[in-house]
């Protein structure tokens, strides 16, 4: 199903060039530099935390996992800490300087780690050389260290509601459909099966050149059964290319039900000019964050606030589990296609296409979405929804009687530190207002920077901006 009325409009002012000139809507400010009022969550310091030994992926990745008793339910990866210094006012209203420490994470339910779900069972497992084969009757297999990063997909579906099946007849791999019936189907093509990854992660199964999009790797059967494998390498002649055009990507399932899965090895990729250097393994997911964070958002929200996420290329145009912003900490970008969901989900029922946001045959399947995007490794992009804005589906919600709580919104301030020793400045926040029909109405106060309202059938405000070495935006949930 194909998202519509869903374009985004990039704010064309970015950072300090947002500043002054031209006109202001009703709910933009002065621009001044006034601290926000200190509540909402402090840091969190209930976890110990611990390197996990029996495989070298915590280590070279360089994590800890985080005993939490707050959330236990939650495996928490501790990638770093930062300073949040800012301004902020007292409860007397006068400005006083604050600094707090914040533990960097990423986090994801316990029920989606292919360790937990696999905990109690195990598959037949054949090693062919630069590739396992397991016979785990179509389920996405779990083999450890190998396969610690990848996520067991739920099937969350629901007309007005989510309904959440943890697990489905999809055996882990992000579809909705019984993945033996997909295999079945797709008998005698060149069909591939993606999966999905921990929050943090990139796909590892592609990667991009001067070309395009390029498969890492390639499983292709021959009509006898026998399958074959071959990865990138610079030289390789005839290298497929392209997000679509039926090139495949991910992992290969027989009609058996067995599953073919690359084992880590060396690989070259092509270096790109300016870029760090490219990983010199091929692995299942790649880390998408570096020792800087430049970039992390901050929930100090009465709440969890949950985000999905799209897979491309390879995948199918749904939402499924990624991060999870946790109160008292500060949390990492992912580079990928996020939606946030309402406060107080779990990042499953976010994964929710909603059934009843339909108007006269387009779908967006966000009306529950409030904001999207967000961090990454050396930038931001922070805005209100943009099916959540689009003016013909709330109108479409009121008629239907859908009126979003105010517990359920969140506000973002987006404060940008320009070097590590100064405080951080409120560069703009973005918020909602509840018109008296119950509908939300998008909203932004302006800090050191003003933007403006995108045009359109989805009007909202777009905050984004590269972020330079020394720099650091924090992105802070607070209630509404």
């Amino acid at each position: 199903m194909m998202k519509q009325h869903c374009l985004i409009l990039l704010v064309p002012c970015i950072l300090a060039a947002c500043s002054g000139g031209g006109s202001k809507s009703d709910n933009e400010g002065s621009g001044d530099t006034t601290p926000a009022e200190s509540d909402g969550a402090g840091p969190a310091t209930d976890g110990t935390s611990y390197v996990p030994t029996d495989c070298p992926n915590a280590a070279e990745d360089g994590y800890s996992i985080v005993d939490d008793p707050n959330f236990s339910t939650y495996q928490i990866r501790k990638v770093g800490e930062v300073a949040f210094l800012r301004y902020e006012l007292d409860g007397n209203g006068n400005r006083v300087l604050v600094n707090e420490t914040y533990p960097v994470i990423t986090a994801l339910p316990k029920r989606y780690t292919l360790q937990e779900v696999y905990k109690d069972q195990e598959f037949p497992v054949q090693d062919m050389g630069e590739y396992y084969v397991a016979d785990s009757h179509f389920a996405l297999p779990h083999i450890p260290c190998l396969t610690d990063d990848l996520v067991y997909a739920p099937v969350v579906t629901g007309y007005s509601e989510p309904s959440v099946v943890e697990r489905g007849p999809n055996l882990g791999w992000p579809i909705q459909e019984d993945i033996s019936a997909e295999v079945e189907k797709y008998q005698g093509t060149s069909k591939m099966w993606v999966y999905t990854t921990w929050p943090g992660y990139r796909y590892g199964y592609w990667f991009r050149d001067q070309v395009g999009i390029r498969p890492t790797w390639l499983f292709e059967s021959n009509s006898a059964g026998g399958v074959t494998f071959s990865k990138f390498s610079p030289d390789a002649a005839d290298w497929p290319e392209g997000a679509y055009n039926d090139v495949p990507f991910g992992l290969h399932i027989d009609a058996t039900g067995h599953v073919y899965i690359p084992k880590r090895q060396p690989i070259t990729f092509p270096a790109e000019e300016d870029k760090a250097p490219p990983p010199a393994d091929l692995k299942l997911a790649y880390k998408n964050w570096d020792d800087e964070l430049r970039c992390v958002v901050i929930n100090k929200s009465s709440d969890i606030v949950a985000v999905s996420r799209t897979i491309w290329p390879g995948g199918s145009e749904a939402y499924y589990p990624a991060e999870s912003f946790l109160p008292g900490y500060a949390v990492i970008g992912e580079d990928a296609d996020r939606y946030w969901g309402l406060k107080g989900r779990e990042t499953d029922e976010v994964s929710w296409w909603a059934g009843d946001d339909c108007v006269n045959g387009a779908c967006s399947g966000q009306s529950r979405m409030p904001y999207r995007n967000g961090c990454a490794i050396d930038g931001y992009d922070f805005g209100q929804g943009d099916g959540f804005n689009w003016l013909a589906l709330k109108d479409r919600m009121i008629e239907l009687g859908v009126i979003i709580n105010r517990e359920q919104l969140y506000r973002i301030q987006i404060y940008l530190q320009k070097n590590p020793d100064e405080p951080a400045q409120m560069l703009a926040e973005l918020w909602y207002e509840q018109e008296k029909d119950g509908r939300w109405t998008p909203r932004l106060t302006p800090g050191t920077n003003t933007y403006t309202l995108t045009t359109g059938d989805n009007p909202r405000y777009i905050v984004n901006g590269h972020i330079w070495p020394g720099q650091r935006i924090f992105a802070v949930l607070r209630d509404l």
